[in-house]
């Protein structure tokens, strides 16, 4: 359930660890990377987020039009 990004760079990290030289403590040497914070719950969505915001309910049929308009802008 973890956002693939997650997984390949937990894959390149354990890559790493075991192509590593074991020193002469027992310890691996210390994998050297440059990482950006991977998030496990991924980006929020914009388009997910305002389309929750609407009661569907409560938009007339040119609200409700215009809303998904807007929406398709959104999501590219």
């Amino acid at each position: 359930g973890l956002p693939a990004g997650v997984v390949n760079r937990a894959r390149t990290i354990l890559k790493a660890l075991e192509s590593a030289k074991p020193t002469h403590t027992g310890t691996h040497e210390k994998v050297r990377t440059v990482d950006a914070q991977l998030s496990l719950f991924g980006e929020q969505n914009l388009a997910l987020t305002s389309l929750r915001s609407l009661d569907p309910n409560s938009l007339s049929p040119i609200e409700a039009l215009t809303a998904l308009y807007n929406l398709k802008k959104i999501a590219g």
